[in-house]
């Protein structure tokens, strides 16, 4: 569970009832990411992707020049607008099977994103073949200071979309519920290594941090409103009635 006990008390400035909680997803915003041991970026022979000094565990921002954060150090972030979780439904593009979680199952195979549905059951109708497979996924749009000049404020998307993550986005989102607003605290993301026997893997992890200062919780409150149009979009509508669907699904 994620303690914000120490926090204490939530500040006055901060408006409750305010989840922003969002139901469509849209265009293209930088994202986070955990990079891997089969990650390009750490890949020297990889002269298009590779990033100078990356490792297993750090994180990245996916921006047009990425950023490289090292796995001690972590992301300090305010969520600012949540949105509820969809389906991204995946497929490989040259008929090698994709895994419940949207992975490759063969080297060497791509894959692509078909679209995002707003209901399992929409998604699943979408899956017509057994090279498709829906995820369940989950956004926060997120503001993280160091990494923003006061003149060239991005927002960046945190993204659970693996089942390593799903624990872990439940249990933020009941924080973040118990608290009455989404910017309400700030919290330090970084990663953790998982040891599981057959499969030993890195993850995100998040703590909380600190409470946002007044001014700096209004001007993400003011931020938030200005780019929502860019993280928010309209998804293909759900379908009602299903016919021969597809159960790789990752709930």
């Amino acid at each position: 569970m994620i303690d914000i006990s120490k926090l204490g008390k939530t500040p006055d400035y901060v408006k409750k009832q305010e989840l922003n909680i969002e139901k469509t997803g849209g265009s293209y915003i930088p994202s986070i990411t955990v990079l891997t041991g089969m990650s390009p970026q750490i890949n020297k022979q990889n002269e298009e992707k590779y990033v100078k000094g990356a490792e297993a565990g750090d994180l990245l921002i996916s921006a047009p020049t990425p950023v490289l954060v090292k796995a001690d150090e972590g992301i300090e972030f305010i969520p600012a607008v949540y949105r509820e979780p969809y389906y991204v439904v995946w497929e490989s593009d040259n008929a090698h099977k994709l895994d419940k979680m949207g992975n490759r199952k063969e080297g060497g195979s791509r894959k692509k994103r078909v679209g995002e549905f707003t209901t399992l059951d929409s998604a699943l109708i979408a899956c017509d073949s057994e090279f498709k497979v829906p995820v369940k996924t989950i956004d926060y749009l997120i503001f993280t200071p160091k990494y923003m000049s006061k003149d060239d404020q991005k927002p960046i998307i945190l993204r659970f979309d693996k089942p390593s993550r799903y624990r872990l986005a439940d249990d933020f989102g009941e924080a973040l519920s118990q608290e009455g607003s989404v910017s309400s605290v700030r919290w330090c993301l970084t990663s953790k290594y998982i040891k599981e026997v057959d499969n030993p893997y890195f993850t995100f992890d998040i703590n909380a941090v600190d409470r946002p200062k007044a001014d700096e919780y209004k001007a993400i409150s003011t931020l938030a409103e200005e780019v929502k149009p860019a993280f928010l979009g309209q998804r293909k509508k759900p379908v009602t009635q299903i016919s021969d669907v597809n159960s790789n699904v990752i709930m």
